[in-house]
């Protein structure tokens, strides 16, 4: 539940948000010489949130011309200011640096400041220490002539189609909040500057009179405006008049039109229009007749302007309720994210549950043919025999002697490379056992050349090629199954002129054996080198 303090200098209006402008609603006013605000604070809920808007006469509004500032100097200049301020007797100071730029005569830069600032007085610094006193979640605290600009700038003058170039020249403000009181308020360049009541002394049924002394208030206004040099002499003034409950809005714009302007005021640069709030703001009827104030506190309950006075507890509350905001908007993502990773999970799990499904009924389908494969096809080996023999069959034929003949045989390359005369016609071999044998037994038949009817060199070279045979390490037997010549003697005499062929070249056979190196798996090379 939200609540709006509203202070003047006569007593405390209490404004309830949930009863707020609703058919039977009773205002509440605290009295400020009695208990009456200590005991309202005191009944207050800890989640009620208060806000608390000035209104006093003596608010002293104070523009003061420093020398423009770069952006890191200004704080200083706002420090110093503020407490001269409070040195001077203020209870609350708001400072802002306005867009308004001048030259001096000396040719100095200067920029405008707004110091605003309200006199410290007994009961409004003792209430401000009740709300400190009994915890009450104060969350602002403001001026009421800068929430009316805030209020007039936000929502009514885009319904009075004002353009901003329009609101940029000086015109006044003319609010009536009750029968005979009215709010003036003077702007320039877009910012306050000037705001004061004006009571009139008249008879609440008497319209043309109140009429001609606004006017006649006026008038007064924009001559001080001259005097005070605001403004230049004869500077074009604007006027804006707001109503909530009657409709004489044109007739004072018309007499204002009539009885203010001077001759020489350019129409380019003033304007006068008047609004009727309940029609610019569609108002609910039954808050139609509730003042001017009502609707001013409906902006501040709808558009949670900023806060314009500082004061330290609400900061501290603000600071408080924001970090608060900021848990619970972590919190509120967190279960978010969690939700997310909970349903993604809830449908991961539900997508690999069917996937399973399937996976296992494509199995059953599958052992299902297998089966009725097995049925119907009668073989002598079943699966495992099969596989079995297609592993017995690959590894033979890694262990074929097929690669003993590409490696190991090299050396018999470069013996017959040492041995010109040796022409080799047929190479065989084979393992002293059927797997994995370390022994090759080798057959070599050949042809020694040249042969011319002499026996003698042609037996030298082949003793010579069995000799390199027996010198390799890897050949650890050799014989010489066929010879090209029989060394006995009585054969050789045996030879006649019908044995001797005329062949150019002797055949001889040779077999030899050579230790195979075994395999080493590449995994132990390492180790075995």
């Amino acid at each position: 539940m939200d609540y709006i303090l509203y202070l003047k200098e006569q007593d405390i209006t209490v404004i309830d948000r949930q009863s707020f402008c609703k058919l039977g609603h009773e205002v509440l006013t605290l009295n400020w010489q009695d208990a009456s605000a200590e005991t309202f604070l005191a009944g207050l809920s800890k989640y009620s949130k208060v806000s608390v808007v000035l209104d006093f006469i003596d608010e002293n509004l104070h523009y003061e011309w420093v020398p423009k500032l770069l952006p890191w100097e200004k704080p200083s200049m706002v420090k110093r200011l503020t407490a001269k301020a409070k040195a001077e007797g203020s209870l609350f100071v708001h400072t802002k640096w306005l867009p308004v730029f001048r030259t001096n005569s000396s040719g100095r830069e200067e920029q405008q400041l707004l110091i605003a600032s309200v006199l410290r007085s007994p009961e409004v610094e003792h209430l401000f220490n009740l709300f400190e006193t009994l915890q009450v979640t104060l969350i602002g605290v403001y001026s009421y002539a800068f929430l009316m600009g805030d209020f007039f700038f936000t929502k009514v003058a885009p319904r009075l189609r004002i353009s901003r170039k329009q609101l940029a020249n000086p015109f006044l403000l003319v609010l009536r909040e009750s029968d005979c009181h009215f709010r003036q308020i003077f702007f320039h360049h877009g910012v306050l500057k000037i705001s004061r009541h004006i009571d009139l002394e008249l008879a609440s049924d008497d319209e043309e009179q109140a009429s001609i002394a606004l006017i006649h208030e006026t008038k007064i206004t924009v001559k001080y405006l001259y005097n005070q040099k605001i403004l230049p002499i004869n500077t074009e003034v604007g006027f804006v008049y707001l109503d909530v409950e009657r409709d004489h809005e044109d007739q004072i714009v018309e007499q204002f039109k009539q009885l203010i302007p001077f001759s020489n005021w350019q129409n380019v640069n003033w304007f006068a229009k008047s609004g009727n709030l309940n029609e610019l703001l569609n108002l609910q009827e039954h808050c139609r007749n509730q003042g001017t104030m009502n609707v001013l506190m409906n902006f501040l309950f709808n558009a949670r302007p900023g806060n314009f006075y500082h004061v330290p507890y609400a900061e501290t509350v603000r600071q408080f309720l924001a970090l608060r905001k900021g848990v619970h908007a972590l919190w509120i993502i967190g279960a978010l994210i969690g939700s997310y990773v909970f349903i993604q999970q809830g449908i991961d799990g539900y997508l690999l549950s069917e996937k399973k499904q399937w996976i296992e009924a494509q199995s059953q389908r599958l052992d299902m043919e297998k089966r009725q494969l097995q049925r119907s096809i009668h073989v002598k080996y079943n699966a495992e025999d099969i596989k079995a023999i297609v592993e017995f069959s690959e590894s033979f034929l890694q262990n074929k002697p097929v690669s003993f003949f590409k490696k190991d045989l090299i050396f018999l390359s470069q013996i017959l490379q040492q041995n010109p005369h040796i022409l080799m016609t047929e190479l065989e071999w084979q393992a002293r056992q059927k797997l994995d044998s370390e022994i090759v037994s080798i057959s070599l038949s050949g042809q020694v050349f040249p042969f011319k009817k002499n026996y003698g060199m042609p037996v030298k070279w082949v003793d010579d090629f069995v000799s390199d045979l027996t010198a390799s390490p890897r050949v650890f037997s050799v014989e010489l199954v066929q010879e090209p010549l029989n060394r006995r003697v009585q054969k050789s005499l045996e030879v006649d002129g019908k044995s001797i062929s005329n062949d150019q070249a002797l055949p001889f056979a040779v077999r030899f054996k050579v230790r195979n190196e075994p395999k080493v798996p590449n995994s132990l090379k390492g180790k075995v080198e």
